[in-house]
């Protein structure tokens, strides 16, 4: 409900110019996500820039994003500056990625990821955050009603419901867990099996438990800290029922890293194919794979299809795991060499 505060300036504006306004705001927040994320890495190297730019002038998602007045580009400045500042000021931290979550869910997880490493004072933030937030959004829409939504409207979401979205779960760019689950064990209507749910909560809970796990130890090394920071990110794209393709933005940062830590030899060059394959698969323009799909591998040969379907899924993997084996703490045997000043 809270998302309603920033839109409140939107319904007295006509279709047309409250597009505009809201794909120039769309800009702005990607500069200020760009320019948050280049201070913040500034102690991994003074590469951080240019590989930022070059990545966001030629991902798909990211100009897809902004033809469909998408909302991922907002979200993302907040959690990068909450990520950024939370060092130094988690307070700040914690409502900048409080007001996150209250715009889209899966910024919970960064939250989970503060618990870990026992940021207190960032996680009472954030709650505080969402908490004043729904007080402000009263005017708005009522107790009742938002008390209906957080119990009635936001647990169905889990099995693929969002309150009458008609866009089929196992559609072609839909880069989630659950769309593959749905798939493995369809269950006849635009919604999740139980075997699906389940299985999806026993996702959830394996993904978060592998990373604490691999996160458990604490440091205070930088790239440790990024690394983390992006493999959170891409994680926040597999849980939801629909990731679509202007969803990928989240897996910047953790794309900027991947081609740092390959640049830098953070990570061995065994990963140099598969993570630069995987960056360029997730570069490309979703449209053209579809109609490869279509057209050249077409439906009739189901592996190829699927496989082509899935591509992106396949790719966000890889970079999810090289930004694990960037990350993790626990058990690790060959710590990275310390960042390069800038």
């Amino acid at each position: 409900p809270p998302f309603l505060l920033g839109m409140a300036w939107s319904l007295p504006v006509e279709l047309e110019p409250g597009f505009r306004i809201w794909f120039l705001l769309n800009e702005l927040c990607l500069l200020v996500a760009c320019l948050v994320l280049v201070r913040w890495w500034r102690p991994l190297g003074a590469e951080v820039a240019p590989i930022l730019a070059v990545l966001v002038a030629l991902m798909y998602a990211v100009a897809y994003g902004a033809e469909l007045g998408q909302a991922n580009v907002p979200v993302l400045a907040l959690v990068l500056a909450g990520l950024a500042v939370e060092e130094r000021r988690p307070w700040a931290a914690g409502a900048l990625v409080g007001l996150a979550c209250m715009l889209k869910m899966s910024p919970a997880l960064v939250v989970a990821w503060w618990l870990l490493r026992r940021r207190w004072a960032a996680v009472l933030a954030s709650l505080i955050a969402a908490l004043l937030l729904s007080i402000a959004t009263l005017p708005l829409l009522g107790l009742s009603e938002q008390l209906r939504f957080y119990t009635e409207i936001l647990p169905r979401f889990g099995s693929g419901d969002y309150n009458g979205l008609k866009i089929k779960i196992e559609m072609f760019g839909n880069h989630s867990v659950p769309n593959l689950l749905h798939q493995l064990f369809p269950s006849g209507v635009n919604q999740l099996s139980a075997t699906s749910r389940a299985l999806g909560l026993v996702f959830d809970l394996a993904l978060i438990g592998g990373l604490a796990r691999a996160f458990w130890a604490p440091t205070r090394d930088p790239l440790h800290h990024a690394a983390q920071a992006s493999a959170i990110l891409v994680a926040m794209l597999f849980v939801p029922v629909y990731t679509y393709e202007h969803h990928l933005v989240f897996a910047l940062p953790a794309m900027v890293l991947g081609v740092l830590a390959i640049e830098r030899r953070w990570l061995a060059l065994r990963w140099l194919v598969p993570l630069a394959t995987a960056i360029a698969v997730l570069l490309f323009p979703l449209p053209y794979l579809r109609q490869l799909a279509l057209k050249v591998v077409t439906p009739a040969n189901a592996l190829g299809f699927l496989g082509l379907q899935e591509l992106k899924f396949l790719a966000l993997c890889v970079v999810f795991a090289a930004m694990v084996h960037l990350g993790r703490t626990q058990g690790q045997t060959n710590t990275a060499p310390p960042p390069r000043p800038a």
